[in-house]
């Protein structure tokens, strides 16, 4: 069944479900031109025809071919390998979503579909496919220039000029495509996801990150520092988690891949507490200077009243010895008057330790910003075998 509006954008369903499809059908209609297929066999067909889909909802519970066998087969097609998959499940548990990003899937929905995401993943498929066609047209104009310079470079050439070109980095963003740099000089497939407390910083080698993709690095970077699943490997170091989507399958090979990975984002950790440090302390720069700014015109305030105390001061006693005979009643007019002032200075002289105070919290402040560059002993230990930290995932 198809719903033919050549100016919409092409979405197929796949589902043996006749509640499910009249569901989706009703809410894509409008804005898309809607396929239907009761099984995967018929969505391959429709797939490999003359009016391909830009996107598929793909259930997963299906009769003789599931939603994750089907999106294989699209995949394996050089015909069909770039349509958009999103799989709609029941099931949300971090396994289903491992299969169905292994099958190929871009994105996860889990039944109930609500319409208002099921179409903000839809729009969001179609936007990151116009921007991966972009990106590879691209590439494949440098493809010559660049490879050049890849298989120019070695292993460990390729970690020196990593570490160099830190130097230049003042941000994160930066950092997170200095690392993606490195792993297209490897000709691997890559994207990284760096994490702060106010920000998440992402890069990848040649398309957009899948919200997929995204989901699993967060369940998956407590879970490991190297976890590996087929040809697909998961760097877990400090708060870097490296996705590589395409390990090469020598033994040998791959074991120096993980050696070689593990330095540069050792390298890259160490940055970004770098980063973290220069950030504290541009701030604290930058609260100094105001309190600095203040505590030089309050100073200032103090030296001028303290001076106009003491010139008030030697007025009034010039004044009180005029008469050189002093009574007692004089007396104690001039003992009041020193009483006065030397009161109103110990006032002033009390902000002035106020103002101090100020500067001792400063310098505490100063003091407790942790130095990126002081390792602790267990970084200073080599770290160039990482066997023992692998994990395979099932």
């Amino acid at each position: 069944m198809n719903v033919n509006h050549v100016d919409k954008p092409s979405v197929m369903i796949v589902d043996d479900s006749a509640a499910d499809i009249s569901f989706l059908f009703n809410a894509l209609a409008e804005k898309y031109r809607v396929q239907i297929a009761n099984d995967g066999k018929r969505a391959l067909e429709i797939a490999q025809g003359p009016y391909r889909p830009d996107v598929i909802l793909m259930d997963v519970m299906m009769p003789e071919m599931d939603g994750y066998q089907t999106c294989r087969q699209i995949k394996e097609n050089t015909h069909t390998q770039d349509i958009c998959v999103i799989f709609i499940s029941a099931h949300h548990s971090t396994e289903e979503k491992l299969k169905g990003y292994d099958a190929g899937g871009v994105d996860y929905l889990t039944k109930p579909v609500q319409p208002l995401e099921l179409h903000q993943k839809i729009r969001l498929a179609i936007e990151a496919k116009q921007r991966q066609n972009l990106i590879i047209q691209e590439k494949n104009q440098a493809f010559s220039t660049a490879m050049t310079a890849i298989t120019s470079a070695g292993e460990l050439g390729v970690v020196l000029n990593f570490t160099r070109a830190l130097h230049s980095v003042r941000h994160i963003q930066d950092l997170a495509k200095r690392l993606i740099q490195a792993m297209n000089e490897y000709q691997l497939n890559a994207l990284v996801q760096i994490r702060t407390p106010n920000h998440d910083y992402y890069a990848s080698s040649c398309q957009d990150i899948t919200p997929l993709e995204k989901d699993l690095l967060y369940k998956l970077n407590q879970n490991g520092r190297i976890l590996e699943y087929k040809q697909r490997s998961i760097f877990n170091f400090g708060d870097i988690s490296l996705l590589i989507k395409c390990m090469p399958e020598g033994m040998d090979v791959r074991g120096r891949y993980r050696d070689t990975l593990a330095l540069i984002l050792e390298t890259a950790v160490e940055k970004l507490k770098a980063l973290h440090y220069e950030q504290a302390l541009a701030t604290l720069v930058e609260d100094a200077k105001e309190v600095l700014h203040q505590v030089d015109q309050q100073q200032l305030a103090h030296r001028k009243k303290t001076q106009i105390l003491m010139d008030d001061l030697l007025k009034n006693l010039e004044q009180t010895f005029d008469s050189w005979g002093l009574s007692e009643e004089q007396e104690n007019i001039l003992i009041h008057l020193v009483g006065s002032s030397n009161d109103e200075y110990q006032t002033h002289f009390e902000q002035g330790e106020r103002i101090d105070y100020q500067m001792r919290v400063l310098l505490k402040r100063l003091l407790s910003i942790p130095n990126p560059y002081v390792q602790e002993e267990t970084h200073n230990q080599p770290c160039l075998n990482q066997q023992e930290d692998t994990i395979v995932l099932f």
